[in-house]
């Protein structure tokens, strides 16, 4: 079976300060068109087999080989499992491919081998995997709470498309927690119900935000000039997405968008035109 595992941006990301490895986070995240295709199928041979068409991916360290590790010692089954992930979506990002890939795997598994886990199995052994993981077993966007166990599907304002610009080096989750763990800034406390009202009062351009954003620039200075070079465009929006070090610019304009990939494909390492998806 040939899937598709979808990259997300976040709208909106608030992270809040904490003594423990994981931080609280408030975030409206959804899923867009940029997606890996994973081919998985099911044996008699009892073990696992990952390949990723990307060498960088340790093929016995990744979020696919881990989720099949704990979904066989939730559920003992005993076939053997072949995924091969065909990598579109960028490593190191902030576009959340190998969380992805991992929901991916574990909502069809569920399904194709009959082991019938309610959502709240699911989403236990999603967060097991990675704290991203639990918010791509639900379509359409998100609110994410907590330390990214708490998934709420909510309605969202359209927005027009948007380019992806990423360099050739990468930003790691764990690279930029540590940034913002070390500046002083932190957002004040909100819910989700207070985030969802101001969804329904106020533009969502004029809400996305990204808390780790500043961190992140004040510590890799390439980031900079690439924020620099975006900036340039008349976007209506220009923001980093999630950890980075991708970053994402909005607009109308359709000319524009196509312009700006032709002369930044020159620059930087991925460049694409992408839209939210349309709710499955």
């Amino acid at each position: 079976m040939m899937l598709k595992s979808y990259a997300k941006i976040n709208l909106i990301l608030k992270v809040f300060k904490t003594s423990k490895d994981l931080h609280p986070v408030v975030s409206v995240m959804d899923k867009i068109e940029l997606h890996d295709k994973i081919l998985v199928t099911v044996s008699k041979s009892g073990r696992f087999n990952v390949d990723f068409s990307n060498p960088k991916i340790d093929k016995d360290n990744n979020t696919v080989i881990k989720t099949l590790k704990l979904l066989k010692h939730e559920t003992k089954f005993k076939q053997g499992i072949n995924v091969k992930v065909i990598k579109n979506i960028p490593l190191a990002s902030g576009l959340g491919g190998g969380s992805s890939n991992a929901a991916s795997v574990l909502k069809y598994l569920n399904y194709k081998l009959q082991l019938n886990l309610s959502s709240v199995k699911l989403n236990n052994i999603a967060f097991k995997v990675g704290s991203d993981v639990p918010s791509f077993l639900v379509d359409g966007p998100v609110i994410i709470s907590g330390y990214g166990d708490k998934v709420l599907k909510i309605k969202l304002p359209t927005t027009s498309s948007f380019l992806i610009v990423k360099p050739k080096f990468g930003v790691s989750a764990k690279q930029a927690y540590q940034f913002f763990d070390r500046s002083k800034k932190a957002s004040k406390k909100i819910t989700d119900k207070q985030l969802i009202a101001l969804l329904k009062n106020k533009s969502i351009y004029d809400l996305m935000t990204n808390d780790l954003e500043l961190p992140v620039l004040n510590n890799v200075k390439a980031l900079k000039k690439l924020q620099k070079d975006l900036n340039t465009y008349n976007f209506n929006k220009v923001m980093m997405t999630g950890s980075g070090s991708a970053f994402i610019a909005f607009s109308n304009n359709k000319k524009l968008l196509v312009k700006a990939r032709k002369e930044l494909s020159n620059k930087y390492d991925f460049v694409a035109i992408s839209k939210r998806l349309k709710t499955r």
